[in-house]
């Protein structure tokens, strides 16, 4: 069977998918963008124009059995589906990092309701959801019966991050990291606000920000006088030191459909601390061999509490750091493989019928 993917950008995790998945089992693909922040320049798009991308699009339909297609909105996944639907009906798989959310504005709320449960209904659509929790109920919300529903996980190259073992005993002071844009919606203010209440207690606490973007300036302004450094944007090996020098990763954002920087963390033996807006956090974080703590969306005194749990409970750090290795070491390429695999075998199996 040959099985085009249509990638959003070559963004290390689409990189890892296609060395660790794609590429095995032959499967052809292409970006929408040809670069990202962290891989510029080094990959083939499918063009910028409306009728350059449907005469490419339209040739991979022609020469393929199968598409998956990494979203279901935006110019190019549109037409991909929609060619798809109205002249070819291959089986197409839709990748969702994204949990179930259900817009406030009714206007939005009808748009949404009607384009997926329209989508969702047809019999070779199925869903990749990226977790198995809300990132499955947007699939069953609007309508997609179970047995179209796969796990498809959202992952890292857990070798590039792994060390020999957790680390149980944290640094003094007791340092935590932000990895990530510096954008409003990661609310890396408000862990600046955090580190600040926990100093004025007299809590050894140092705050660790590597990444860039336009609040940059902003918060390093918010920041003086306070025990914070900001490194600027890290790739590589440089950012994989970087998370290795943490005791601990925040990732408080309002939004944040997945956040991979979790999967990175745990990779590399440290614990996390996240808001409950994270979609990580039920995969790879709650539960009984929890590996973080969460913290409320926009209380940051409860931020303040989840961290000051971690920076002085030796037993719930060690406890905690125990655990990432053990969590993440499942949550791997071969686990992908086997979903990815019987998902292959289910419309292999409905060609046959």
């Amino acid at each position: 069977m040959k099985i085009f993917a249509l990638l959003q950008e070559p963004a290390n995790y689409t990189q890892s998918l296609v060395r660790n998945i794609y590429a095995p089992r032959g499967v052809d693909f292409a970006y929408i963008r040809s670069d990202s922040t962290a891989a510029a320049g080094n990959a083939s798009a499918i063009g910028e124009g409306l009728l350059e991308r449907i005469k490419f699009l339209w040739r991979q339909l022609s020469a393929h059995d199968a598409i998956i297609i990494n979203g279901y909105t935006g110019q190019a996944c549109l037409i991909a589906i929609w060619l798809n639907i109205l002249f070819f009906r291959r089986p197409m798989a839709l990748d969702s990092d994204t949990e179930l959310q259900i817009p406030d504005d009714p206007v939005k709320r009808a748009a949404k309701w009607l384009w997926l449960k329209f989508l969702f209904a047809h019999k070779y659509c199925y869903g990749f959801a990226g977790g198995n929790y809300g990132h499955k109920d947007l699939f069953r919300h609007y309508g997609m019966a179970e047995s179209r529903i796969f796990l498809m996980p959202m992952m890292v190259d857990n070798s590039l991050y792994r060390r020999k073992r957790a680390k149980d005993s944290p640094s003094s002071p007791f340092k935590f990291g932000y990895v990530g844009r510096l954008v409003p919606i990661k609310q890396v203010d408000k862990l600046i606000e955090a580190i600040r209440k926990l100093k004025s207690e007299g809590v050894a606490v140092a705050l660790v920000v590597v990444g860039d973007g336009e609040c940059r300036k902003e918060l390093e302004r918010q920041a003086q006088g306070l025990p914070i450094a900001f490194r600027g944007a890290l790739f590589g090996q440089e950012k994989i030191d970087a998370l290795h020098d943490l005791d601990a990763l925040m990732l408080y954002s309002s939004f944040e459909p997945w956040g991979l920087v979790v999967n990175e963390a745990l990779a590399s033996g440290i614990p996390v601390v996240v808001s409950d807006k994270v979609g990580a956090r039920r995969d790879l974080v709650e539960g009984e061999l929890a590996t973080g703590l969460v913290a409320k969306w926009n209380d940051v005194d409860d931020l303040t509490d989840k961290m000051r749990q971690l920076a002085t409970g030796a037993k719930v750090y060690a406890d905690l750091s125990a655990n990432t290795v053990k969590r993440i070491k499942s949550w791997d390429y071969a686990l992908y493989a086997r979903q990815f695999d019987s998902w292959v075998a289910e419309i292999d199996k409905g060609e046959d019928r």
